[in-house]
């Protein structure tokens, strides 16, 4: 706890909290500073270990001669949790902008807490306030924003690592423009979550068309996406849904009879469904037509046919149905099953459609688990390859399990068929490395 202003010594890189170390500090209305640190590089606080800071206060690293500052620099798997407080970053020597925060890992991820307080970087010649910064060779997001004001910073719109990640908001948060002190700034606040059908249609008819928008659900709650609510044009989001993992998310029973089964039209749309539950059809072309998808962390009931772009991480189909698949690709491009777990009675994947050599279906999957409780009798492997329509195809396996599952016909294996002795030209197959089409 800062009884007075403390100011780092004369030529130190700032404070470190090392590795295994577990420290609070209580900012106690007082400024924890470095203003005459290392010349190479400085920080007020270097976090390898756990540091949560509480109470009002400033944190800063400032003046010009050290070609770099940082508020606080966070590396090697460090853990930082700011409760409140101001912190503030002044330019490099060369002109340039710092970072406020900033993440460096060598080889362990860092993670960064964010419930409350200020922040903010001098802008510097390149004109760019690096506020929340991390190494652009980190491909996870490292931030996890629940609150706080930045200053010339929106923490909901950043493009780390040539887009990997483009949000440092926690799931179930927004940032808001306002302005503090009479400058721009964003602040981060919880998004209100819908309780009703009808504030749920509301909440995606009235997200902007070109800007990602953000919908939770409240706990318990059973919400349907209606045909058409963002089909095309004007009407078309981008909008990720997130819930806590009580939700029922239902893309089925509102849906239109065409092209011969139960079609969702979302088309111009992409959807992201976070920690739900997700209630699919049951027939051979039973889907969602839009631009892209994508499901983290779901339950997925029923069987989905795909019909553009698709992502499933960390995600459970159980598959209750005698005779039929959870994931047919039909129409979608590239395709991503990622720490996925299959509960089957036979089929899991069937990889087969209209793909064509200029516009093949991309299948990849990694570390996924294929269970079947039939124990091979459905006759089919984990991912049956089938072709009627001179398709083009690529699969790409990596780290999966097959329990259970028939022998693959023309392959021999229990992880792929294929059923149609589709040729290299067609298909191209690589599993666990290995190039085997």
């Amino acid at each position: 706890t800062l009884n007075e202003d403390y100011s780092v010594v004369a030529k130190s890189a700032g404070v470190n909290i090392a590795a295994g170390a577990e420290s609070v500090l209580n900012l106690n209305g007082h400024r924890f500073v470095n203003e005459n640190g290392y010349t190479e590089f400085k920080a007020a606080l270097q976090v390898k270990g756990t540091l949560t800071i509480n109470g009002e206060g400033t944190v800063s690293c400032e003046g010009s001669d050290s070609k770099a500052n940082n508020a606080i620099y966070v590396e090697t798997g460090g853990h930082l949790i700011i409760n409140g407080g101001y912190y503030y970053v002044g330019k490099a020597a060369s002109g340039k902008s710092n970072s406020t925060i900033f993440v460096q890992s060598n080889g362990k991820p860092s993670l960064v807490e964010i419930n409350d307080g200020v922040f903010e970087a001098e802008v510097g010649s390149d004109g760019t306030p690096f506020v929340l910064n991390q190494a652009d060779d980190l491909t996870v997001n490292c931030f996890s924003a629940k609150g706080g004001i930045f200053i010339g910073f929106n923490p909901a719109d950043v493009n780390e690592n040539k887009g990997a990640i483009t949000s440092f908001v926690a799931d179930g948060y927004r940032s808001v423009e306002t302005t503090y002190n009479g400058k721009q700034a964003w602040k981060v606040e919880e998004i209100p979550a819908v309780t009703t059908q009808e504030d749920f249609n509301s909440a995606i008819t009235s997200a902007s068309t070109n800007t990602p928008a953000t919908v939770k659900l409240a706990s318990n709650v059973t919400m349907t996406l209606d045909n058409g609510i963002a089909n095309e044009g004007d009407k078309s989001r981008n909008i990720t849904f997130v819930g806590d993992g009580t939700q029922t998310f239902d893309v089925i029973t509102n849906t239109e009879t065409a092209e011969g089964g139960q079609l969702n039209y979302q088309r111009g749309s992409s959807f992201t469904f976070k920690n739900m539950s997700i209630k699919a059809g049951e027939g051979n072309f039973d889907g969602v037509v839009c631009n892209e998808l994508a499901f983290e962390n779901c339950t997925i009931t029923g069987k989905l046919t795909l019909y553009g772009k698709a992502t499933f991480v960390n995600c459970v189909f159980e598959n209750t149905m005698a005779n039929q698949y959870s994931i047919w690709t039909w129409g979608g491009t590239d395709v991503k099953l990622e720490g996925c777990t299959f509960n089957t009675n036979g089929k899991a994947v069937l990889l087969y459609g209209r793909a064509t050599a200029e516009n093949p279906t991309n299948l990849v999957v990694n570390k996924c688990i294929f269970n079947d409780r039939n124990n091979g009798t459905a006759g089919k492997a984990a991912i049956e390859i089938g072709n009627d329509y001179n398709a083009t195809y690529s699969l790409t396996v990596k780290d999966c399990i097959v329990n259970g599952f028939a022998a693959g016909k023309n392959t021999d294996s229990k992880l792929w068929a294929n059923k149609n002795s589709m040729d290299a030209e067609h298909l191209s197959v690589t599993i666990d490395g290995t190039k085997v089409l």
